[in-house]
């Protein structure tokens, strides 16, 4: 999962309480939107190349864009202080806990690894399963336009990066539970509306991708509700460490 942990809690401690659920959105959506940049670049290098050029060095593009849009944050990362939360931990505690934060995140924070590991399936199931997959899929087992479904596909992503934040703007610290059962709800109803729409011939799969992008933006709230289950001085640790067992599952 692609999802940086480290942004989260960066933005989750920098902004008041209020304001916690949609700023974690704008980072959630902040991921699509790279996504609908990577699936413009790859069309444009399809149009621009060949197969040949492609398989000979096209392919390498990427990783060399890639690369060089990674020092950016890094260079920029040397500007950035550390957040209020952290700066206003004891610091003989912080130095006694520095050294075993695996040792106080199992001991203290069991309860939070549960529910966070939960809560991390269902990010990284909508995003591996809709984002990923389902392109797959589709083209598997339904017979459609390849043009109009690729556009279906990007368009789902942008109501996607509209829901994120939909729904990080509408959920708070009290009403975290209702937002996401009603929404888990209608991302499943959508679901299995979206399958029977293409059994029955796909003829409004924009709308229908459109829907299901937007239902699947639930997953904009949950970084909220992770950042607030760990103490500060795991918090990092205990995020980073939930995440990366879906992800590792995921690719076995």
């Amino acid at each position: 999962m692609v999802f940086t942990p480290l942004s989260w809690v960066f933005v989750a401690e920098h902004v008041p309480r209020q304001y916690l659920s949609v700023a974690c959105s704008y980072v959630t959506a902040s991921f699509l939107v790279g996504v609908l940049f990577s699936n413009a670049f790859f069309l444009w290098l399809t149009d621009f190349m060949t197969t040949v050029q492609l398989t000979d060095y096209g392919w390498r593009l990427p990783f060399f864009v890639g690369a060089l849009l990674t020092c950016l944050p890094l260079l920029v990362w040397r500007l950035v202080k550390e957040t209020p939360f952290f700066l206003a931990l004891d610091k003989p505690k912080t130095g006694k806990n520095l050294g075993r934060p695996f040792t106080v995140l199992f001991k203290r924070c069991k309860h939070s690894i549960f529910v966070s590991m939960v809560l991390t399936i269902v990010i990284s199931s909508i995003t591996s399963v809709i984002v990923l997959l389902l392109p797959e899929l589709i083209e598997i087992n339904f017979t459609l336009d390849s043009d109009l479904f690729s556009f279906s596909h990007s368009l789902g992503i942008v109501f996607m990066v509209l829901g994120c934040v939909f729904y990080g703007m509408i959920s708070t610290h009290e009403n975290f539970g209702k937002i996401l059962v009603i929404g888990s709800v209608l991302l499943i109803a959508q679901t299995l509306a979206f399958f029977y729409h293409l059994q029955a011939g796909g003829d409004y799969i924009l709308i229908m991708y459109a829907l299901l992008g937007f239902c699947a933006g639930i997953m904009g709230m949950i970084p909220a509700i992770l950042v607030q289950l760990f103490p500060t001085n795991v918090r990092l640790t205990g995020i980073s460490f939930v995440i990366i067992l879906p992800t590792v599952s995921w690719v076995c």
